[in-house]
């Protein structure tokens, strides 16, 4: 199979494994929907929206493009799980959104220190993986493409700034202490 592929199916699946978290969540458990924007409202909740949406379509051109040009070095023997580093990070980052809003509902219907820490962790995993793509893909081979390299640049790096900054450091800030 090639590395292409395990990325693609890597993608799907996680894709829809988040998809179906947060959608099972928010309607198995409607109550929860407002308390799990935390102390986040009114222009900053509506800046949360527009980047998650940003942050997606930042992705996918991410994807897109490495998906098609499989030869700009994102699947290299060089880094430090050979070829499928890209897919074992991209796994690591959407079982970790997976578990996020689960874990965000167990924690306002039954709070624990534990739960807490599952929900932050998952925030920061996530950030942190998709951090580490957008740093490996800095040093890819975009060499003749070099308008490749801008667009996943910027689709990484503002995918990892949502993550990193909105999610894990503003939101869990905001986000009250219930345990």
């Amino acid at each position: 199979m090639s590395n292409s592929l395990v990325l693609l199916l890597v993608n799907i699946i996680g894709g829809v494994a988040v998809l179906s978290s947060y959608a099972l969540c928010i309607i198995l458990f409607p109550d929860t929907r407002e308390v799990l924007w935390g102390e986040i409202s009114g222009g900053l909740k509506n800046f949360f929206v527009i980047s998650m949406l940003i942050a997606a379509v930042g992705y996918i051109s991410y994807l897109s493009i490495t998906l098609i040009n499989p030869d700009l070095g994102q699947f290299r023997n060089t880094l430090f799980f050979g070829p499928n580093t890209i897919s074992i990070l991209s796994s690591l980052f959407l079982i970790s959104a997976t578990l996020w809003m689960p874990a965000s509902v167990i924690y306002i219907k039954n709070p624990s220190l534990l739960m807490w820490l599952i929900m932050v962790f998952s925030l920061w995993i996530t950030a942190l993986s998709i951090l580490t793509i957008f740093v490996l893909s800095l040093n890819s081979s975009f060499e003749s493409k070099q308008v490749f390299k801008i667009i996943s640049s910027i689709g990484l790096f503002y995918i990892s700034f949502h993550c990193l900054i909105l999610d894990g450091i503003i939101w869990v800030a905001k986000f009250p202490k219930l345990h």
